[in-house]
């Protein structure tokens, strides 16, 4: 059995029997209400925020649920809002391989592209070349990274190298 109850705010309640005939033709079908505000981002919802205890102490459980409930709907739509090229479909997969937990999910990751160390001139050729690619790399997904996990970005912190190869 299922009971509903509808209460109005700040008054008391009033019935009446009589109903607004429905202005919609008899053979169209109700639709579903529209939302009237857009929906929360996951870093909205999420935050970008470290976790509440050093990754080093997570337990492989505590990491693998903070990396699914947390850093992967961030990134995911990270990526998404970068561009179609960007935006396919984020999997644990994307970063760390292919069968991951044969690994123990240990960066950095065989299966993205190797980058050559910044600083170098390979690594300045690389910004020549792929300048959106490593723009947002560089500005938005490793300082949101290195904040998710805890950690600092750039020299000496997280960084390429902490998911990327060198070639």
């Amino acid at each position: 059995m299922c009971l509903a109850v509808v209460t109005g705010c700040g008054g008391a309640s009033t019935t009446t029997s009589a109903r607004e005939p429905d202005p919609r033709p008899a053979n169209e079908a109700p639709q579903p209400p529209r939302a009237t505000a857009p929906h929360a981002s996951a870093r909205e919802l999420l935050g970008v925020t470290g976790p509440d205890q050093p990754w080093a102490e997570m337990s492989a459980q505590d990491r693998e649920l903070y990396m699914i409930g947390k850093i992967l709907p961030i990134l995911a739509e990270m990526f998404a809002e970068a561009g179609p090229e960007a935006g396919q479909q984020l999997t644990c997969e994307s970063c760390h391989g292919p069968r991951p937990q044969t690994r123990d999910f240990v960066m950095p990751s065989p299966a993205l592209p190797p980058v050559p160390p910044p600083g170098t001139q390979a690594y300045a050729a690389l910004r020549q070349t792929k300048t959106r690619s490593v723009r947002f790399m560089e500005e938005q997904v490793t300082p949101t990274m290195a904040t998710l996990l805890g950690r600092t970005s750039g020299q000496g912190g997280f960084g390429c190298r902490s998911c990327h190869r060198t070639p």
